[in-house]
């Protein structure tokens, strides 16, 4: 097995936590905003096996700290890729993290090789209908500072999915995202408040992503993102979509190994 070697970044008003491992073709995967880079425990050595993958808490998020400095999470990514000497990646992203890797290939489209983004919708994306009654109330919970319900809303609304009730998903599994969101919950007002907006919107610019894109849904999902899905797999012009069963929208967690084997064998034919 390659060495684990960790480190920090410093980035302008803070410090990213980030870890690599193996050698060869650079994969680097980037979190939900519910989670941090131990989201991808089931990916990170299994990857390493074919290749260089990096993980890393975002800015405020997991390790990562930040100030009261405007930061974008897109500048920072690049900053990673240049402290590690890696010329052009695999960018692997997950819902926030997704629009993260989306937002990278748009700025600089020459240190991206291919992108995989999983159950996420493009900034400047409207979704439509009526949000659940739990989204309200998770950010009544927010708003008092119940970190534990607020996460357990999150737990219900993304990792459940609205087609699934708490017992029918793996107990371990949602202690764990649970956990993991309470860290981002308590940061996510004054952090936020820093993010610097993607001009014009991402949704808007999808057509001029030319690197092979595969796009993964969870047929579990909430509907809009399972729309947003559709909407990337058919503007992106080297885009293609998988769609997996019995998965809401941490796919890589609830499945990792009809995950795995999908990214796998993607990027082998590449």
């Amino acid at each position: 097995m390659h060495a684990l070697h960790q480190g920090w970044l410093p980035v302008d008003g803070g410090h990213l936590y980030y870890e690599t491992v193996g050698t060869g073709s650079a994969l680097v995967f980037v979190h939900a905003g519910i989670a941090d880079c131990r989201m991808w425990d089931a990916q990170f050595h299994v990857f390493a096996q074919h290749g260089h993958v990096v993980r890393y808490d975002i800015r405020g998020y997991g390790q990562s700290t930040f100030s009261d400095t405007p930061f974008a999470h897109r500048t920072d990514l690049l900053a990673l890729l240049s402290q590690l000497n890696i010329d052009q990646a695999t960018l692997l992203g997950v819902s926030l993290g997704g629009n993260i890797v989306l937002e990278t290939a748009l700025i600089a489209p020459a240190r991206v090789k291919t992108l995989i983004v999983a159950t996420s919708a493009p900034g400047g994306y409207q979704f439509t209908g009526n949000p659940p009654p739990k989204w309200s109330a998770r950010a009544v919970a927010q708003e008092a500072g119940d970190w534990e319900l607020a996460a357990e809303l999150d737990v219900q609304l993304w990792l459940d999915g609205p087609r699934r009730t708490p017992g029918q998903v793996d107990a371990h599994l949602r202690d764990t995202v649970r956990e993991m969101d309470c860290i981002a919950l308590q940061r996510a007002a004054e952090r936020d408040y820093l993010l610097q907006p993607f001009e014009p919107p991402t949704i808007e610019r999808l057509r001029d992503i030319n690197v092979p894109t595969l796009v993964i849904a969870g047929e579990l999902d909430e509907p809009n993102i399972l729309a947003a899905c559709h909407v990337l797999s058919e503007r992106i012009p080297k885009a293609q979509l998988m769609t997996m069963q019995g998965t809401a929208h941490l796919p890589n967690m609830e499945q990792p190994d009809t995950f795995n084997r999908i990214v796998l064998d993607f990027l082998q034919t590449i």
